[in-house]
């Protein structure tokens, strides 16, 4: 079963964890499906779920004066949504979208007790994870902040590529704060720069 072997990879992942541990949790923990287009979080909700992504990819955005922008993605690679907002239980302030079918592991508070309660090593690796999250954000933001859209365009390449597989062009633009027009100009000038 693809879901039980996605948890059971990303559990042991954790030296922490016994192989009993990954065993046990990967039978109690939530994992679910989710369509394509499926809102899993939405504007000024307060969130009583959490996600990680297995499998999938996860976009955050709002609407600015009306205009969609595409404010992040999350995928296998770095799957912690949004943790904050359900960790200090306040609303969150975009729209999570499943950008193609997902498999993600779903935390609820009354689950996270009884886990928690049965297995207090599940708190240290909830801890590296949002740790990991945080640390994200924070290189993610100080790159996008000090970088030229073609710089964005170029680590999105290094560092997501599957992504331009995955989700539309437009969406890729409003990610890097460009026009998809911009993003075509930037692609046809690195094609050329290659061909040199």
């Amino acid at each position: 079963m693809k879901k039980e072997n996605l948890l059971k990879d990303f559990l042991g992942k954790f030296a922490i964890l016994s192989e009993k541990e990954v065993e046990e949790l990967s039978q109690k923990l939530n994992v679910k499906e989710y369509k394509k287009g499926s809102i899993l979080q939405s504007v000024g909700e307060i969130p009583t779920l959490c996600f990680f992504v297995l499998d999938g990819c996860v976009r955050q955005y709002l609407f600015i004066e009306g205009v969609e922008k595409t404010t992040d993605f999350y995928t296998s690679k770095n799957g912690a949504i949004a943790s904050d907002c359900y960790v200090l239980q306040k609303p969150y302030p975009f729209f999570l979208e499943c950008s193609n079918d997902c498999i993600l592991l779903v935390g609820a508070p009354k689950l996270e007790q009884k886990l928690f309660a049965e297995y207090p090593i599940l708190k240290s690796v909830i801890t590296e994870v949002m740790e990991k999250e945080w640390l994200k954000t924070r290189s993610e933001l100080a790159t996008f902040k000090h970088s030229s859209p073609e710089q964005r365009y170029l680590n999105l390449l290094e560092n997501n590529a599957e992504l331009l597989n995955i989700v539309p062009n437009h969406q890729i633009a409003s990610y890097l704060g460009i026009t998809p027009e911009s993003l075509s100009r930037i692609r046809k000038r690195l094609l050329t720069k290659s061909k040199l």
